[in-house]
C-alpha cells in the first residue's frame, strides 16, 4: 500500500541509486542494477505501530492566565 512507505526517505535513495548508476563506467551493468535496486525496496517499508490500548483523547489546554468572570464585557 502506498501509505507504508516513507515518500522522502524513498526519493532520496532512488536518487542516490540513480547518481551511482550514472557514474557506472559500464552500461551494461544497468540491468544488474536496477534489479538490485528492486531488491532493495524492502527498507523503505515502514513498520506498523502498535495500536493503543486506550482510546485517544484530546486534552483541553488551560489558558495563560487566570479569567476574572466578573469583569465589564468589552465595547
Amino acid at each position: 500500500m502506498p501509505n507504508e512507505i516513507s515518500f522522502k526517505y524513498a526519493c532520496q535513495f532512488i536518487a542516490s541509486q540513480l547518481k551511482v548508476m550514472s557514474k557506472a563506467i559500464s552500461p551494461g551493468n544497468t540491468p544488474k542494477r536496477l534489479k538490485s535496486l528492486r531488491g532493495d525496496l524492502s527498507i523503505l517499508f515502514i513498520d506498523k505501530r502498535p495500536k493503543p490500548n486506550r482510546p485517544r483523547a484530546v486534552k483541553i489546554s488551560k489558558t495563560r492566565y487566570p479569567i476574572n468572570r466578573k469583569a465589564a464585557p468589552l465595547k
